[in-house]
């Protein structure tokens, strides 16, 4: 399939393309299709496709604003407020719209996501902590030392919030979390085992039943075992 200039159509010609060439519905949308919108069309684009009912232009679009709040000049506090409501989101796919822009960011302005994960892994809202670790923890972007030290930071903080859930009834945060968790380790430490080892380590001794599953489940990842 040729590429379209997605720049150069308008707002109706836009939607009707993203719409026909989505990949939806199905098991796997066009991120191909996501990233090059993400990269190419102009903020006030990428502000009103991220705001759309249509869940895969949505997706575009919160991944073009995170994309391009991460890059160049520093966001605003109202931009990232903005990003922290699409994760938020209940449509996963706009969530994971958010967390593919902060991985294209990533490439460029790793120091400028780095920045924004070590908020957002303190934020009292446990959807905003499972993007920040879903942003960092991913082994093409662990290539510095400060993006492999904010990755297992990520994970040691997040695993410690999630901890204090344990005993109580579960939400589909917590739960959500703990998914997440359940390999993001396995990709901080490989890209990190001289630090990341030692605090693997300690996960596997806690007396935390929740934090022992994390642990095992990220044992079962090759690119950890290896290395154990």
């Amino acid at each position: 399939m040729a590429k379209v200039d997605l720049a150069a159509l308008g707002d109706d010609e836009l939607d009707s393309y993203l719409r026909r060439e989505s990949g939806l519905p199905g098991p796997r949308a066009n991120l191909e299709l996501v990233d090059q919108a993400a990269a190419l069309l102009p903020r006030r684009t990428l502000s009103r496709l991220a705001d759309a009912q249509d869940e895969f232009l949505a997706m575009c679009g919160a991944a073009g604003m995170a994309r391009a709040c991460l890059s160049g000049v520093g966001p605003t506090d109202s931009e990232l407020d903005r990003l922290a409501g699409y994760v938020r989101d209940p449509r996963w796919r706009l969530r994971e719209g958010v967390v593919r822009g902060l991985q294209l960011a990533a490439v460029n302005y790793p120091v400028a996501v780095a920045e924004l994960v070590h908020r957002w892994v303190r934020s009292s809202d446990l959807a905003v902590v499972r993007a920040a670790v879903e942003a960092i923890c991913e082994p093409r972007l662990l290539k510095s030392q400060e993006m492999c030290a904010g990755a297992l930071d990520a994970c040691d903080v997040a695993t410690t919030t999630v901890s204090r859930t344990e005993g109580h009834p579960r939400t589909d945060q917590e739960r959500g979390l703990e998914r997440t968790l359940s390999y993001a380790w396995s990709v901080a430490v490989a890209a990190e085992p001289v630090r990341g080892l030692p605090m693997f380590g300690a996960l596997e001794v806690s007396p935390s039943a929740l934090v022992g599953r994390i642990a095992a489940h990220n044992r079962t990842k090759k690119r950890l075992a290896r290395l154990l």
